[in-house]
């Protein structure tokens, strides 16, 4: 299944050894063709992309060590540049470097500037008082608790929080009963004799302070992301990205071009763990306007949303813990982490839930998809520890692909294939692609997308070129909305190095255990759909009814690429019950272009469901060469009706797909 969605892997090369790495895609030379790059330990690696838009990347990476561990990285832009390129952000705790080329044709990543993003602020006199005063033996430990957790409940009303050190405080131990009077409080700056004492109680935290220190807090960057701005150097300049950063004191801070100035300061009731931004903004000085947007995971399990630099109203709240979250337009996307369960949750903007996908394992890395050539997809791909991947758009989960491979460096067990960095990506720009396509002295066949990960067993990064004709708008087997509870029955483990029939079979507790997973699901999936048939019997509906106008929704599309022409339509069930079978036809009958096939069969869908079909058309010969005007075809969403001779179809929906002037 794997190679139905990408082609054979390659491998880039090793990584320094670190507990955790990430990556991302970059055009570093304004080219079009974009380089990948991996960050590992106190080391950045870039594999180039190869020139003349040759496909695939460089043998050897380009390095650039630091001095200290960094939070993450991104890609901004720099403004005034002559070529313009993107360049690599490595974000610290509380500063930025900027890494990139020099020049367009520079064999070695420079270091462009340094620049500190954050600074400290004032801690609340509040709560200054109360940890001073513990510091001078004024309280005991738990007298300090109990004001601190007063002051919690004033700040709540203020839409503020304790800060870092004093919930840290609360989360920790009383000194024990039977220390020394001097060991109950905090030992003051100069007294303290080791500065690796293990932090074990609320005391040992608070070792060593000064007024400052209690004062002053240091803010620390917990996350990033990018804002792109149409025109970015002026208001005719071309298209750049700036960062946004969101701080352990929680502000969400957008910076300018050239990190000059903040445009904007928000700030929120919790510590944001991560941004995602939608949209884009006209120009600098528009940042405020409502063109884009931010969603934004805070503190356990919190959603705010940003309409420009402005905070909305609507705050989505849970109860346990949210590892990540993804908004597709109008639907939010949440993955909760659980001891038992892991499941995504589907909501609406306002916190209405909608469905809840049961995941079969934990999820691991989400990295967004935008596919805007060839099949179109817009979505995120979820990384699971079982190694596989799951794509969802926006009406739910259209496809899990089993990241197995025939490569000696795989043939192993689900179990450890892990992710250590994972990221979906563009290869080339639209720009880029459109030049080479009319360019005959470059390699047409380079792929537009790919999955670039990190192997956790052998800490290798490796590609996954997209297939042209990949298409994860198509729904899994099983209903899309339960793909990711239908797991393979594997009860053969066929790797190339067994030779006997006892080296197949897999141990009776993982047979067991696999098979328990496959029998819920398909319990899960039948209830869903008894459930269904039963309510409409309880209220005297036939079961069997054929569906209405009302039911069904089409969207037909027209997707080019070159001489290949095809045609999308995309039909979902708006109703709250299960729709019956329809059928697809169209009508090519005024359209010089003919399909070869001009009908396809829609099943039944349960309710929200969404199903992709695809019609390719066929060039005559004699047509190259020649202009074919703009002209409309016609597709009929019709159901089936009557039987014998009296059978027919009834149109449920009429589209006309508008086909461009076409240069054959």
């Amino acid at each position: 299944m794997l190679y139905m969605f990408f082609e054979r892997s390659e491998e880039l090369g090793p990584l320094p050894a670190s507990d955790n790495a990430c990556l991302l895609t970059a055009d570093l030379d304004g080219s079009g063709a974009y380089s990948v790059a991996a960050l590992a330990g106190r080391q950045l690696l870039v594999w180039c992309a190869k020139p003349r838009l040759a496909s695939g990347f460089s043998d050897c990476a380009l390095k650039y060590d630091l001095l200290e561990d960094p939070v993450t990285f991104t890609v901004i832009s720099l403004p005034k540049m002559t070529t313009a390129r993107d360049f690599i952000a490595i974000v610290f705790r509380n500063h930025v470097t900027v890494v990139g080329l020099l020049a367009v044709d520079s064999t070695s990543l420079s270091s462009i500037f340094y620049l500190p993003l954050v600074s400290s602020l004032k801690r609340d006199a509040r709560e200054v008082a109360i940890l001073r005063q513990y510091c001078t033996m004024g309280t005991t430990s738990v007298e300090t608790a109990e004001l601190l957790k007063a002051l919690s409940h004033e700040l709540h009303q203020e839409r503020r929080t304790l800060s870092e050190l004093s919930q840290r405080f609360l989360s920790l131990p009383d000194p024990s009963p039977t220390d020394s009077k001097a060991e109950q409080y905090p030992l003051q700056a100069g007294l303290f004799q080791s500065a690796g004492t293990v932090i074990s109680n609320r005391a040992r935290l608070l070792d060593n302070y000064t007024n400052d220190s209690l004062e002053t807090i240091q803010d620390e960057i917990t996350c990033v992301e990018t804002l792109t701005i149409e025109a970015f150097d002026s208001d005719a300049g071309p298209p750049g990205k700036v960062l946004v950063v969101g701080t352990m004191c929680c502000f969400i801070y957008v910076y300018s071009p050239g990190f000059t100035q903040i445009l904007a300061t928000v700030k929120i009731p919790e510590c944001p763990r991560s941004i995602q931004i939608e949209g884009r903004a006209s120009r600098v000085a528009a940042i405020n306007e409502p063109t884009w947007r931010g969603t934004i995971l805070a503190g356990r399990g919190s959603i705010y949303t940003l309409r420009g630099s402005s905070l909305a109203k609507n705050v989505i709240s849970f109860g346990s813990a949210l590892r990540f979250v993804h908004r597709i337009n109008r639907a939010i996307f949440a993955v909760t982490v659980g001891n038992k369960t892991n499941d995504l949750l589907r909501l609406t903007a306002k916190g209405k839930l909608d469905f809840v996908y049961a995941l079969p394992c934990t999820a691991t890395h989400l990295s967004a998809v935008q596919i805007d050539l060839g099949r179109p997809f817009l979505g995120f791909a979820l990384a699971l520890s079982s190694g596989a991947v799951a794509f969802v758009a926006e009406t739910g989960v259209t496809s899990i692909i089993h990241m197995q491979t025939d490569s000696k460096l795989f043939t192993c067990s689900h179990s450890s294939l892990l992710f250590k960095a994972f990221c979906f990506s563009r290869l080339l720009s639209p720009d880029a692609h459109r030049s080479s396509s009319l360019d005959t002295n470059t390699d047409t066949a380079r792929r537009l997308f790919g999955i670039f990960y990190i192997h956790q067993a052998t800490n290798k990064l490796l590609h996954l070129p997209l297939s042209p004709n990949a298409d994860f708008n198509r729904c899994s087997p099983d209903d899309g909305r339960l793909a990711l509870q239908d797991r393979q029955l594997d009860v053969e483990q066929l790797g190339p190095g067994s030779l006997s029939l006892q080296d197949k079979i897999l141990p009776l507790t993982d047979q067991q255990e696999v098979f328990k997973a496959f029998i819920a699901s398909r319990a899960h999936a039948k209830a869903m759909v008894q459930a269904t048939l039963l309510a409409m019997a309880q209220d005297g509906r036939d079961p069997s009814t054929t569906v209405t106008a009302s039911t069904l929704q089409a969207v037909a599309s027209i997707e080019l690429a070159g001489l290949n022409i095809s045609l999308a339509v995309t039909v979902c069930n708006m109703s709250s019950e299960i729709a019956l079978g329809s059928m697809l036809i169209v009508n090519t009958a005024a359209s010089p272009l003919k399909l070869r096939v001009t009908q396809a069969h829609i099943p039944p869908l349960p309710p929200g469901a969404t199903i992709y079909r695809h019609f390719a058309f066929t060039v005559d010969e004699a047509l190259l060469g020649t202009i074919i005007p703009a002209h409309n075809i016609t597709v009929l969403l019709t159901k089936p009706m009557g039987k014998q001779q009296e059978c027919g179809n009834s149109l449920l929906q009429e589209i006309l797909a508008h086909i461009p002037e076409l240069r054959l």
